[in-house]
């Protein structure tokens, strides 16, 4: 699953990781959670159940709409580390909300991406951003 960029969840019932006190479970899983780390630490982000809720919730209600060069979220809620890919590339990226501007910091690979940075793709003709999502209006623009 991971290999092919999918999301990976684990679920379980935390009273269940002792196994009656023994904790036999939960040395299985901190195991597996080791391999995972030392196989794939560049392409895991752990995230509670609780925070791939909000982000899911985030992504399918939050209204987007282009103008101006610019993208334009309208969000219900806040999330953090909200990504999504913009037709919008070439020179220095940055998000206003409540009249506040925030610049992004250019990475050079998807695995570097957190909240604050964007991927430059020239090739496609777009960038991927992170930023934190905030409650109301926040674009996203080219700083001019």
């Amino acid at each position: 699953v991971i290999n092919r960029g999918e999301p990976a969840c684990f679920l379980t019932h935390w009273p269940g990781m002792y196994a009656n006190g023994t904790g036999v479970a939960f040395r299985t899983f901190r195991g597996t959670v080791q391999q995972l780390n030392r196989g794939f630490a560049d392409r895991i982000r752990w995230m509670k159940l609780t925070e791939i809720a909000r982000y899911w919730a985030a992504k399918e209600l939050t209204a987007i709409s282009h103008d101006d060069g610019a993208v334009q979220l309208k969000a219900p809620f806040a999330t953090p580390g909200f990504t999504m890919e913009m037709p919008l590339r070439l020179g220095k990226l940055v998000t206003t909300h409540a009249g506040v501007e925030s610049p992004f910091e250019q990475v050079r690979a998807m695995q570097q991406l957190r909240a604050g940075t964007y991927l430059d793709r020239n090739a496609a003709g777009c960038s991927v951003v992170c930023f934190d999502l905030k409650k109301g209006i926040t674009r996203v623009a080219r700083r001019v």
